[in-house]
């Protein structure tokens, strides 16, 4: 905390022993951000601190100046996140492109960070601190959305840290200035993003209930608590449910069905038909074929383990919703 308020270049050491010359960036007597250059190859010396210093000088002037924010030039990714966000569908090709421009391919997973503060902070400023929190993080893209930052981080390309740690070392940071992160579930597909902020946003306003203070909030600590306003609201969160396993259910629904009753019997007994028959006094062979069918007529990838603790989760939910609304 002591080192978030000198206005001079200072050195950081981690437990590791790593050092790290720092800066401090001030916008309007507020710490926005805080430029880092690691030792390497050699120990920080006075030049290394004083251009530091005078990057920070130019960086504060600019926004403090008032910086036209319609000036920067937004990347490819950032323009397909604010096209998704104000609910205009990209096409295909489009996200293919934002994509490749940033290395990432369709399969990885993101996380969804959403930054709000409690008073209002200027958009020059709110612009510099997303791009810090970008660059701390790696694999992220940000954009400013009413008056929040929304960062999407890539955590399939993430370093073996993880995103969690990262977040860690920066919650000293956030609670200094008074701002609130609250983190989503991991997702895959950028075009569910809508979503995965709302899930976010609902962990910034459920933990500053909770906690009453600035910080980070994650979205799993009030999974619950989200399930049971939806039920109230009477709106089932599909986001959260494989399409896939939606079309057993309406599929079921429509024809008196049980493959749900089957899939469930499957993720309970390990993926066993033999299991799976004697609990639910059905014929091997039909389980066998009801599976086949779940893998081939519905497109489920029962042979992904991840996929098949989305369908767990997913039935988790159903559940506990169930349950509510009785």
């Amino acid at each position: 905390k002591e080192a978030l308020k000198k206005k001079i270049p200072y050195i950081y050491q981690d437990e590791g022993e790593k050092r790290t010359l720092c800066c401090n960036i001030w916008v309007n007597g507020k710490n926005m951000a805080t430029l880092h250059m690691d030792e390497i190859n050699h120990r920080a010396c006075e030049r290394d601190a004083a251009l530091l210093y005078i990057l920070s000088q130019h960086i504060e002037e600019a926004f403090a100046g008032g910086y036209a924010l319609s000036e920067l030039k937004k990347t490819e990714m950032q323009v397909y996140i604010q096209n998704v966000l104000e609910g205009k569908v990209p096409s295909y090709e489009q996200k293919i492109r934002a994509l490749e421009s940033m290395g990432w391919k369709v399969e990885d997973q993101y996380v969804c960070f959403l930054v709000t503060a409690s008073q209002k902070i200027p958009d020059q400023a709110f612009y510099l601190h997303g791009g810090a929190l970008a660059q701390h993080l790696g694999n992220t893209v940000f954009v400013i959305w009413e008056q929040k930052i929304i960062l999407v981080c890539n955590v399939t390309r993430m370093a073996s840290s993880g995103y969690r740690s990262e977040l860690q070392k920066l919650n000293g940071q956030m609670a200094e200035m008074g701002v609130v992160c609250g983190v989503s579930n991991k997702f895959d597909g950028l075009e569910k993003l809508p979503h995965f902020v709302e899930a976010a946003y609902a962990a910034c306003q459920y933990g500053k209930d909770e906690r009453s203070g600035a910080g980070l909030y994650y979205y799993e600590d009030y999974m619950q608590v989200f399930y049971t306003a939806k039920a109230l609201e009477n709106t089932v969160p599909d986001i959260y449910i494989p399409s896939e396993l939606i079309q057993v259910l309406d599929y079921d629904r429509e024809r008196q069905s049980d493959y749900q009753k089957v899939l469930r019997g499957l993720l309970q007994n390990n993926m066993s038909a033999t299991d799976t028959a004697k609990k639910l006094y059905m014929h091997r062979n039909t389980v066998i074929h009801r599976a086949e069918r779940l893998k081939d007529y519905f497109g489920m990838d029962l042979d992904s383990y991840e996929y098949r603790v989305k369908l767990i989760h997913a039935f988790e939910v159903m559940d506990f919703m169930a349950v509510v609304k009785r």
